[in-house]
């Protein structure tokens, strides 16, 4: 039972811990976690390949509850940022994800999350993406 409970300890150590910013060199890919009371970790990413621009937001949970994402691709015209795409995604589940992709074409992209569980939202936001 001991090991059990260290087990545990070490585990949710290692998981507050994950809040380190993330980047690959190669893809342009950014993320960077947030946290709070209710939701372990929250973010927002964005990349592209040769044909798609690839969306994502995902949460974790400080406990199992049930949750909401909302995601949004928005595209700069020169003055403001519109929105170009939405997806949405409910489950209770401690962890929740949400990834598409949408036909790439050029411009300034970037992808925004809100993120709802146990009465609390928090919103967040992918580094700004140039699809050429």
């Amino acid at each position: 039972m001991k090991k059990v409970v260290v087990l545990s300890i070490t585990l949710l150590v290692l998981m507050l811990c994950t809040q380190v910013a993330l980047a690959a060199e190669e893809d342009n890919l950014i993320v960077a976690p947030e946290s709070s009371s209710v939701f372990m970790a929250y973010d927002a990413l964005i990349d592209a390949t040769s044909s798609s621009i690839i969306c994502g937001v995902s949460s974790e949970l400080t406990y199992p509850t049930s949750q909401s994402l909302y995601m949004e691709l928005q595209k700069w015209n020169g003055s403001y940022w519109v929105k170009v795409k939405s997806w949405s995604r409910y489950d209770t589940a401690m962890s929740l994800q949400l990834r598409e992709s949408y036909p790439k074409s050029p411009g300034t992209y970037r992808v925004t999350g809100t993120h709802q569980a146990a009465g609390e939202t928090r919103y967040s936001y992918s580094p700004i993406k140039i699809i050429d």
